[in-house]
C-alpha cells in the first residue's frame, strides 16, 4: 500500500487562510535585499506565502504587509505586485 506523502502547510499572509504550499505564491527577499517572485520555491531569504485570491485585495494593503513581514525599508517592486495581481485574475 503506498504511502500518503506529506505536504507542507503554509499561511497567506493576506487572508489568513491555511493552504497546501504549492497553491501560495512565495515573495522573497534575497540576501542583497533585492525582492522576487519565488515560482521554483527554491530561493534562499525571508519569505512570505500570499494565496492568488489576495490580488483582489487593495494593493496598497497587500503591500504594506509584505514591506512589514519581509522587513523591507522601500517599497515592494512594481513587478512583484503585478505578478500577483496577474496570478489572482488567472485563477
Amino acid at each position: 500500500m503506498p504511502r500518503k506523502r506529506h505536504v507542507p502547510i503554509r499561511m497567506c499572509l493576506i487572508c489568513g487562510q491555511r493552504r497546501p504550499k504549492g497553491e501560495l505564491l512565495r515573495i522573497v527577499r534575497k540576501t542583497d535585499g533585492s525582492v522576487t517572485l519565488d515560482e521554483g520555491e527554491r530561493i534562499n531569504g525571508r519569505g512570505c506565502y500570499v494565496c492568488t485570491e489576495a490580488g483582489e485585495i487593495d494593493t496598497e494593503r497587500i503591500s504594506d504587509k509584505i514591506k512589514r513581514t519581509l522587513k523591507l525599508d522601500g517599497d515592494v517592486p512594481d513587478e512583484v505586485m503585478q505578478a500577483i495581481t496577474a496570478q489572482s485574475r488567472s485563477s
